[in-house]
């Protein structure tokens, strides 16, 4: 059998509408062969398995399929892993797909590249007329050494479209991925970042990210029900953070990835969403300054914004305001005013000028 350059795990739930794009975006006509698709059915009611079986009969070579019962996002990473025979690794989420043509030449790209990690562009699809292009300020098309750009935003900031690894660091960590819960995604973007020594920048956009649509688990409405999860797979990464033996330089890269994770949750508790209950939040707190005492102290010097230097998180842990102190939104309040007042102000002398 020819060996494979790249495994695709498709995990797939429900997502009849879009899987036919996203599969079809992935069939090239060179190196066909030396592509693996795995589509995990993750008990859809829908027409997805009959999709994706379809795809298998008609290109036996490239499409796998596993149908299993649901058990959500990381059931369908830890069940693709098992079987996954390329050099490389990369998610495509269903509802998603990729560039076919930059695809096409980034799989002949990887056939003659050795590194860790590759990064590659991506697009962040909202709607035909609006479309934002992600990129990255990094050297292109040379295996480089990451120890030399941890500090970067390239790597702190890294998310799951961008992301292409070398499948053996999943074997060497023996890695699983948190089952039952959404947003476990993040786990991907962390713990086989330790292992990541050398990278390749390939500077096109191979994936095409879709935002916006109903039901997404981004949505605002959806996060609020289960924000949970989040807490759930960060408290995954604190266990791997804590169980993971790095120089003092990977170290300071992972507390840096673990705090931005940590702005956008208390952020979402203690500000956006005042009204949720915290008890899963101080369960998780606690569990924090165990595993990672350097992010809970830094956590506490959270300002709640960057022209108002109140360290919200502090005083949230010393018991002493539960929710943000009227004095403060008062504050916004007033600096927001001035700001709109400040853009008309500027409004106006531009069309006068």
């Amino acid at each position: 059998m020819m060996e494979k350059i790249i495994s695709i795990i498709v995990p797939t739930y429900n997502m009849e509408k879009y899987l036919k794009n996203g599969l079809d975006s992935l069939i090239i006509s060179e190196r066909k062969e030396r592509v693996e698709v795995i589509v995990v059915n993750d008990g859809s009611k829908d027409r997805s398995l009959e999709i994706a079986a379809e795809y298998v009969v008609k290109y036996p070579s490239v499409f796998r399929l596993i149908d299993k019962p649901n058990g959500n996002y990381g059931s369908c990473i830890n069940a693709a892993l098992k079987i996954a025979s390329g050099k490389y690794i990369k998610i495509m989420d269903a509802d998603d797909h990729f560039i076919t043509l930059n695809f096409e030449d980034f799989v002949n790209e990887l056939s003659c590249v050795d590194a860790d990690l590759v990064f590659s562009d991506y697009i962040k699809y909202y709607s035909k007329d609006n479309q934002e292009y992600y990129q990255f300020n990094i050297p292109p098309g040379t295996v480089l050494d990451a120890v030399h750009y941890y500090e970067s935003n390239a790597f702190v900031e890294i998310q799951l479209p961008a992301i292409t690894y070398r499948t053996e660091i999943f074997k060497s960590l023996g890695y699983h991925q948190t089952e039952g819960i959404s947003y476990s995604d993040m786990e991907w973007c962390f713990t086989p970042m330790s292992q990541v020594q050398s990278f390749y920048y390939y500077k096109k956009p191979v994936y095409s990210y879709l935002l916006g649509r109903d039901g997404q688990t981004m949505d605002t409405n959806i996060q609020i029900g289960r924000f949970s999860h989040v807490l759930k797979s960060l408290t995954t990464i604190l266990d791997a953070y804590s169980n993971l033996k790095v120089d003092e330089q990977m170290n300071e890269y992972l507390v840096k990835q673990i705090l931005r994770h940590l702005l956008y949750v208390y952020r979402f508790y203690l500000v956006d969403h005042k009204d949720l209950d915290r008890t899963d939040l101080r369960e998780f707190d606690n569990t924090l300054r165990e595993k990672c005492l350097s992010a809970y102290e830094i956590s506490g010097k959270f300002e709640y914004r960057n022209r108002i230097p109140y360290h919200y998180v502090a005083e949230w842990r010393s018991g002493e305001n539960e929710y943000i102190p009227k004095r403060i939104l008062l504050q916004e309040w007033i600096y927001d005013i001035l700001g709109r007042a400040h853009v008309r102000i500027n409004k106006f002398v531009t069309k006068e000028a």
